[in-house]
């Protein structure tokens, strides 16, 4: 992030925002590999790790368990970790169980079938509820 995006996510402050990156979790998984280069860009561009928002995005992954350790050493970094469209694809139970996202965003196309099939979103509140039992602290509809 260069210029005048990066001078206006730092001008919002240091606990009212936070600045959310969409990582493929490939490439995710393959940050290991370069050890502290992800902690240094954040570092020399004046981002403190707790104000980043490490979004994985709903692709396909393989290694599961591998993204896991991805996952953890960003958390161990001070990332906030996020997943992305719940409900839509990879993004499912499965991954927020193992993962145990910070933030969980509700797939749009999910969110708008509630309102037009009401019997469709009783399911939901039972789902956020028990995602938010076994992982994110936060969860909201894109």
């Amino acid at each position: 992030m260069q210029g005048p995006a990066r001078r206006n996510f730092q001008r919002l402050g240091n606990t009212r925002s936070w600045l959310f990156l969409n990582v493929d979790p490939q490439v995710a998984s393959e940050s290991l590999r370069h050890g502290p280069f992800f902690l240094k860009m954040l570092q020399s561009n004046g981002f403190p790790t707790h104000r980043v928002a490490v979004e994985l995005i709903e692709t396909p992954f393989e290694d599961e368990t591998h993204l896991a350790t991805a996952v953890e050493h960003y958390r161990k970094l001070g990332c906030l970790i996020v997943i992305d469209d719940f409900g839509a694809g990879y993004s499912n139970f499965d991954r927020i169980w193992r993962l145990r996202p910070d933030i969980v965003k509700i797939d749009r196309e999910m969110t708008r079938r509630v309102t037009i099939e009401p019997s469709r979103g009783a399911c939901l509140p039972g789902s956020s509820r028990s995602c938010a039992r076994r992982a994110p602290s936060y969860a909201w509809k894109e």
